[in-house]
């Protein structure tokens, strides 16, 4: 395919999703139980991620004369199967790009709806859809087109670890325990809006959301706190056009996450507008805040997909220190005087890939036409292998589209 050609079957894919986008959110809604708007919100996400990669030039390889299959655990494509498998896939396969899409059994009805949407349509003939993971492991060793496999989600990959051997090579995407730290008052309250806008997106339900926060403690306590709290009433309210707080879709995420607040709340840490709401549809848990007297909490060893942030004081040669003691590794952001980012930065990149000095992760994968993926992760927040590399784990930056250019 031409260029030309190649940006019509992009701008052709996302106009069929814009056209049936209800469809495909009544459809989402029926399998997890999150509202309509919410899941229309998603589509557009994922819309606007195809078109992002308009008038973006990748370097064709001979990998694509395969293809790559792709399994999500979650039914919001804008980070995952939009942006970062049938967008890179179509720009540099086109139409004859091999695509196999693999959804949990939960999410058949909204794969069934995607499937039949863009089958009927023929712009991309060679797509198709599994459900169920060991249908998709079935499905992705079976089809000798398939070259690169990609994952999204959970952790049931390293489970399949032998199995995935067979295949070219592989790419995971996990969770991250992403860090922000606030080093000094300069531009604080910029800080904290981007802090929090990461922390909270999409319910904090995305790889690179903010997990936890640092503050050193040379900063006034009770300035911090007042600012932090201002800006969360607004996003509570809904007066702050950051404010994507969407339901909760895992159960077993809102039980984790109550019991890590319970465990925080016994340690006599302050918790600020946490809150559960459940229904028979959904569960929204309103963002807040869990001012931790130390790092001794689950709440803040672990990941957790919620809008909660919990928030520590430490002294500035704490810091480092803290920021890699986690089994995930995907970026941290430093706020502050630059010379003091830079003392910090050697030790941190050892565990991540990225420090983003004074930005959010927004800032990086925001385009103004919606979202590119090109993040990764060490340890257990996502690894590349291939038989070249006697499928060990790489380390340092990644993203499919590395994998597919290199």
């Amino acid at each position: 395919m031409t260029t030309s050609e190649n940006n019509n079957l992009l701008n052709n894919l996302a106009d069929l999703l814009e056209k049936n986008k209800l469809d495909i959110a009544k459809a989402n809604t029926e399998d997890v139980l999150t509202s309509l708007q919410t899941n229309v919100e998603n589509i557009e996400r994922g819309i606007a991620s195809l078109r992002a990669y308009v008038g973006i030039n990748l370097s064709h390889t001979s990998e694509l004369s395969g293809g790559v299959s792709a399994y999500s655990c979650y039914g919001d494509p804008s980070f995952s199967l939009f942006g970062m498998v049938l967008a890179p896939a179509i720009k540099l396969g086109g139409n004859n790009a091999h695509i196999l899409i693999g959804f949990p059994s939960i999410l058949k009805k909204y794969g069934l709806c995607l499937e039949k949407l863009i089958s009927n349509s023929d712009l991309l003939p060679n797509l198709s859809f599994c459900y169920g993971t060991k249908n998709f492991m079935s499905k992705t060793l079976s089809m000798t087109t398939i070259k690169h496999c990609v994952v999204f989600g959970d952790k049931w990959v390293y489970k399949y670890i032998d199995e995935f051997k067979k295949i070219k090579s592989l790419t995971y995407y996990g969770p991250g325990n992403n860090t922000a730290v606030i080093l000094s008052d300069i531009n604080i309250e910029q800080a904290i809006d981007k802090i929090l806008e990461s922390a909270f997106i999409l319910s904090g339900q995305v790889a690179v959301s903010i997990n936890r926060c640092i503050i050193d403690n040379r900063i006034d306590k009770v300035k911090v706190a007042a600012l932090f709290y201002d800006k969360l009433m607004k996003i509570t309210c809904g007066e702050d056009p950051s404010n994507y707080v969407t339901p909760i879709i895992p159960p077993y995420l809102i039980e984790q996450l109550e019991q890590r607040v319970s465990e925080a709340e016994k340690k006599d840490s302050i918790i600020t507008n946490y809150s559960v709401n459940k229904n028979e549809k959904s569960t929204l848990i309103s963002p807040s805040l869990i001012w931790l007297h130390n790092t001794d909490s689950n709440i803040w060893k672990d990941y957790h997909f919620a809008p909660v942030l919990p928030i520590v004081f430490l002294d500035f040669n704490e810091i480092a220190k803290e920021i890699n003691n986690t089994n995930y590794g995907i970026y941290t952001t430093l706020w502050g005087a630059e010379e003091e980012i830079d003392q910090l930065t050697p030790e941190i990149l050892k565990e991540h890939i990225m420090v983003l000095k004074n930005k959010s992760i927004l800032d990086i994968i925001t385009t103004e036409n919606g979202y590119i993926g090109t993040w990764g992760g060490y340890k257990n927040s996502g690894f590349t292998l291939s038989k070249e590399t006697n499928w060990e784990a790489k380390s340092g930056s990644f993203s499919l589209l590395e994998t597919f250019t290199k």
